[in-house]
């Protein structure tokens, strides 16, 4: 066998493992839902029901399990790290479309944007990442909902424990085993065109204001361990 068989090897061996852990992870957490008529009001506000998820990238481990089933678009790169996120994603009954900020990015957000205008597809985002900076918000998805005239739905999605991975650019949380999940949907809001091209600004304090909203919200009912987060606001 020579180098490069080994390579393949080695990454089915980590993208089988990956599903395996993200399998077992999923079938011992207990979810719950907060806020449920925020995701209903945003189905609302399209005649398809589409609408766009926004959340940070260091919830996105919680934020995709939780979303199984339900045929959400996840906007993933090219690299070896989107390869097992996109398998994962398969096995939870969910899609891809692959690219990134460096690697295809602008090509795969417009691919989204066509297939939203034509099949009123639902689709989810980390609007920090992938690469960070930690907590910035990026325009894709202000792009997404002005073009394809869909809400965006803020979210947070987070476990009462979990571990953090202090090393990563996002502090990445995973939920502990058989910890209870909360599903908190924030309010959701569509971008016009015009906005979009004159009030960026604005729309990108207004989305990060509304995740910190959720993430104090969490902490204040109990829902998640206390932090020192930058994010909690009164």
């Amino acid at each position: 066998m020579n180098e490069q068989d080994l390579m393949s090897l080695k990454k089915r061996l980590i993208l089988l493992v990956s599903q395996c852990l993200c399998y077992v992870l999923h079938l011992s957490y207990r979810y719950r839902i907060i806020h449920s008529e925020n995701r209903q009001q945003a189905e609302g506000m399209h005649p398809k029901q589409a609408f766009a998820i926004a959340s940070w990238h260091q919830n996105c481990f919680a934020g995709i399990l939780s979303h199984a089933g339900q045929g959400l678009a996840l906007l993933v790169s090219r690299s070896f790290d989107g390869e097992i996120v996109s398998g994962i994603a398969g096995m939870l009954g969910l899609r891809t479309v692959r690219g990134s900020s460096r690697k295809g990015g602008r090509e795969a957000l417009e691919v989204l944007i066509e297939r939203t205008k034509k099949e009123g597809m639902r689709s989810a985002f980390t609007v920090d990442g992938p690469k960070g900076p930690l907590y910035e918000v990026k325009r894709g998805i202000f792009q997404l909902s002005a073009q394809a005239g869909i809400p965006i739905l803020p979210l947070l999605t987070i476990g009462d424990r979990y571990w953090v991975l202090h090393r990563s650019w996002d502090k990445f949380r995973i939920p502990k085993p058989f910890a209870r999940v909360t599903i908190v949907y924030g309010i959701p809001f569509i971008v016009s065109p015009e906005e979009y091209a004159d009030r960026l600004p604005e729309l990108t304090q207004r989305l990060k204001m509304e995740l910190m909203r959720l993430e104090t919200l969490a902490y204040k009912k109990g829902l998640a361990p206390q932090t020192t987060s930058p994010l909690q606001v009164t």
